[in-house]
């Protein structure tokens, strides 16, 4: 103690284990080390920025030191002093008469101002904080942060800590005096309905609303309630029920500016058709954006975001810890083209994590997602956001889209079912149901929905189109030629039209009408890649070799990745002669597509033709394993595997080959030859004797007759006489 302070005997406690003379600027600890308790420690402190410490550090201890007396508990709690710097930095603590109700108002705007997060927002000294509560135990309003011409020196420390206790023993009651009176019934049911609302706010944001609303009629001059009630709706989509909450806030209410800005920021986010509802927005935020504190701040950040600003929103929002700024960060990475998307998934997360679970929220994280290819990602957020809004449906028309990118097709037509159901049906997901039961191999249902989209509108050309396509798949090609005959009647300069109608007729067989077809969508479009690739199998087909080379020429010079073109080319080389060629085409078309099974088989084919049996063998059995019952190739197997010498593997292959197609002739043949050099004449007769049925009456069933007749040959005992 000591009377020289103040000539009395008021007695002033300090603390120097950790200090910095401001008069001087030196500095007793080093640059970076984070020094202090936790629990009083400023964000700067924190953040170990010894050079930013100003008398504004003391005042937000001196902060922390009043909220505690009146609160109970310290603003920032935790179980690891880790933990409890992490709050001090990117978290607000909560109103002090959501913890205490009877704090007067006036003192919760002091303590607040002295836990702002930016130094500069806080009373720039001790002496200001003590005018101030002064001013409170007075009874008359606080005045808040201003800026002093010139800087208390550090005695000016203990008279703020001195006014604190003196204007919290007021707030309190003297030590002395009988305790408060207890509040009524009504404002504790209304906190323990408001604490039920907060334990339930991520799992049923609607439901917290619901008590929030019954906690305004027990306490409606509870506000704050007010706008966490709007909070809630907006995140569940009710923005009507949002609005009316903000508006209900009166001008004089200190939560007024929030309200307005929440009120701004909802339609800030809100998208509305194909844009946001940006306009809407404008006088809300423009209204609060002069406010000096956090308030004016995030409307600042969202104003010059709105106006494609996107630096001036960075900067704006820079040192903002709420999660709303980190809200309005990850959308400023969302939405400027050239922003980091990993920026954003990790702004949308830091917000619904320590913010309010917001529906859209979630739908605009699983859109980054999905722009990233984190397909799996994406639909996790859809069914968040459909959790909380089961009548999301951008939310749901998104999870399909991700759904179908992920492969998870029957999930992707469940929602679509879905939105067709709440929609009534629009032809557009119509249409895109139709596209995806073709994708699932359903293409009597797709047909069925292009053929839906014709009945509600018969001059589509569009559904005539998808019809005809569909109709191929099933194949119906009567179908497909009858639509597409219809499309030229209409349009006869559509290519695209033309090719499917070649396609067609080149799968009925008729070689001479697709070749027709593909040279009228050639005289249109001369250079069109899918005209020229497909004339030239056709020629290929019909043994015009080299007109179909020409052909395949032009698709590959148009389209030098085609793999398509590059696997016809690869067949013309080879039955031209030129293998090695051939075989550089088909390596070209594996490497633009490479689990193309077909062009696998022809490589292997060229393989063995050059002599390279072993890699003809790994080809084919590459083959094998993407398409198993691939019969064809089995028998092309068989060969190689019998150029080898592995007759018994042969014979393997041609048996599994007459299992997924019993009436493959070559199979058999192959089967014969193999048995007859394995000694098994009756195997051999029997595989011969098969060959000479399937082959009817033509050149292969004399060949099969010969075969047959020489095994009966060698069955016979010697000495036998043939009548």
């Amino acid at each position: 103690m000591d009377p020289s302070l103040d000539g009395g005997s008021r007695s002033y406690l300090t603390d120097f284990g950790l200090a910095k003379s401001i008069a001087t600027g030196s500095k007793l600890t080093k640059t970076g080390e984070a020094l202090g308790t936790p629990a009083y420690m400023s964000p700067e402190q924190a953040r170990g920025e010894v050079s930013a410490l100003s008398p504004g550090t003391d005042v937000w201890s001196l902060g922390c030191v009043l909220y505690e007396m009146l609160a109970g508990e310290a603003p920032f709690e935790g179980e690891t002093s880790a933990a409890v710097v992490g709050r001090v930095l990117l978290e607000e603590p909560a109103r002090l008469r959501h913890r205490r109700g009877d704090v007067p108002r006036a003192l919760e705007r002091v303590a607040a101002a002295c836990l702002a997060k930016r130094p500069r927002e806080r009373y720039p000294d001790a002496g200001a904080l003590r005018e101030d509560l002064d001013r409170v135990r007075e009874g008359r309003k606080p005045r808040g942060p201003r800026p002093r011409a010139g800087r208390r020196r550090a005695a000016g420390a203990l008279l703020g800590i001195s006014a604190a206790v003196d204007a919290v023993v007021a707030a309190r009651g003297a030590p002395d005096a009988a305790p408060p009176a207890p509040r009524s019934a009504e404002p504790s049911r209304a906190e323990a309905l408001v604490a039920r609302a907060r334990a339930i706010r991520r799992s049923d944001p609607r439901g917290a609303a619901g008590l929030l609303e019954e906690a305004l009629v027990a306490g409606p001059a509870h506000e704050e309630w007010r706008i966490e009630k709007g909070l809630l709706l907006w995140a569940v989509g009710d923005t009507r029920g949002a609005r009316d909450a903000w508006s209900r806030v009166p001008e004089w209410a200190p939560e007024a500016t929030a309200a307005r800005l929440y009120r701004g920021l909802e339609a800030f986010f809100r998208w509305e058709g194909d844009r946001f509802a940006w306009n809407e927005a404008v006088a809300d935020l423009e209204a609060v954006a002069p406010v000096p504190d956090w308030v004016g701040r995030l409307a600042r950040g969202a104003l010059a975001t709105g106006r494609r600003e996107w630096a001036a929103g960075r900067e704006a929002l820079a040192d903002d810890f709420r999660w709303e700024a980190a809200l309005l960060r990850a959308f400023i990475e969302h939405q400027d083209p050239h922003g980091d998307r990993g920026k954003a998934i990790e702004g949308y997360g830091e917000a619904l994590e320590r913010g309010i679970p917001f529906s859209w929220a979630y739908v605009n994280r699983g859109a980054v997602r999905d722009v990233a290819g984190d397909y799996a990602g994406a639909v996790e957020d859809f069914t968040a956001a459909l959790r909380l809004r089961p009548d999301f449906e951008l939310a749901r028309d998104n999870r399909s889209r991700s759904r179908r990118r992920a492969g998870a097709l029957r999930g992707a037509l469940e929602d679509l079912d879905a939105l067709l159901r709440a929609s009534g049906g629009g032809l557009d997901l119509v249409a895109r149901r139709g596209d995806l039961k073709l994708d699932m191999g359903d293409a009597a249902g797709a047909v069925a929905d292009f053929a839906e989209m014709l009945r509600r509108d018969p001059e589509s050309l569009d559904a005539l189109y998808r019809r005809a396509h569909a109709a191929r798949a099933i194949p119906d090609l009567a179908q497909t030629v009858a639509d597409c005959t219809e499309i030229l009647r209409r349009k006869p300069d559509d290519v695209n039209t033309l090719v499917l109608r070649g396609a067609a007729r080149y799968d009925a067989g008729d070689l001479e009408g697709a070749h027709d077809d593909y040279t009228e969508a050639i005289r249109i479009a001369p250079d069109d890649p899918e005209a020229r690739r497909n004339r030239g199998d056709t020629r290929f087909r019909l043994g015009d070799l080299r007109g179909a080379l020409e052909d395949l020429d032009v698709a590959i010079r148009a389209r030098p990745d085609y793999a398509e073109a590059l696997f016809n080319r690869a067949q013309v080389r080879g039955a031209l002669g030129s293998f090695a060629e051939a075989l550089g085409d088909a390596d070209a078309s594996l490497r633009a597509r490479p689990r193309f099974v077909e062009a696998i088989a022809v490589r292997a084919d060229l393989r063995r033709r050059l002599g390279d049996i072993a890699g003809a063998i790994e080809d084919y059995t590459q083959a094998l394993r993407l398409r198993p019952s691939f019969a064809e190739v089995l028998v092309n197997r068989s060969l190689a595997r019998r150029d080898g010498g592995d007759l018994a593997g042969a014979a393997g292959d041609c048996r599994e080959a007459i299992r997924i197609r019993p009436d493959l002739f070559e199979a058999h043949w192959n089967l014969g030859e193999a048995l007859e050099r394995l000694g098994d004449a009756s195997g051999a007769l029997a595989e011969f004797t098969e060959c000479a049925r399937l082959g009817a009456n033509g050149r292969d069933s004399a060949d099969a007759r010969s075969r047959v007749e020489a095994c009966q040959q060698r069955l016979r005992p010697p000495g036998a006489k043939v009548r």
